[in-house]
């Protein structure tokens, strides 16, 4: 699980220059400069957690005092800053019916905890995809925020395995999200049901 810390540049009010004296100062020219400074390289696309936020973030504080702008009141500087966290899933033991499942034939997306523990008695059900329709379409439409198992038909085997294959995105949550964990465990069977069940994961 890794943290990250988003920063906030907050509203501010005028402290040194006239209405008039800031549209003399915020000039096309001046925004175009802004916005070709902000879009560089050397911002480095500017994502929550990476040095590039920094360095904007320091940039536009710095734009701000220049022109004669103050915080809000009752804050000591132009940041607010907020947690949020990134989870992914490193690993997961299914079984279903009793039975193991090979490592292979399990994907699992949408974790928002460092665990993800459930079976049939506290899932929020099974899911058994249909054959006669689109893989991409039944995921889709499938809930959020549930703690659930997918019977994937071998059908779609190919499907799961590219999912895989780009490998888990991890997901960014408050710590509020964080409180009740989720999860879409797939798996791939031709069984048809699931009688009872068991997943066990550790996430990152």
């Amino acid at each position: 699980m890794k943290k990250l810390i988003y920063t906030l540049i907050a509203a501010c009010t005028v402290q040194y220059a006239t209405a008039q004296e800031l549209e003399k100062i915020v000039t096309k020219d001046y925004v175009d400069n802004l916005i070709k400074t902000l879009a560089s390289d050397a911002m480095e696309g500017r994502r929550p957690g990476t040095p590039g936020i920094e360095k904007a973030a320091t940039f536009i504080e710095g734009e701000f005092k220049a022109i004669g702008l103050k915080p809000l009141a009752g804050l000591k500087g132009f940041r607010q800053s907020f947690d949020k966290y990134q989870v992914k899933s490193q690993s997961v033991k299914v079984t279903v019916n009793g039975k193991a499942v090979a490592d292979e034939n399990v994907y699992i997306s949408g974790v928002n905890s460092e665990k993800t523990n459930f079976d049939h008695t506290t899932g929020d059900g099974v899911i058994v995809l249909d054959t006669a329709k689109t893989f991409q379409a039944q995921v889709r439409a499938l809930a959020r925020g549930k703690k659930q198992l997918i019977i994937v038909p071998a059908k779609f085997a190919g499907d799961i395995k590219r999912q895989k294959s780009f490998g888990a995105r991890p997901g960014t949550f408050d710590g509020k999200d964080m409180s009740k964990p989720t999860a879409n465990v797939f798996v791939i069977s031709d069984e048809g049901q699931a009688a009872t069940f068991s997943v066990e994961g550790i996430n990152t």
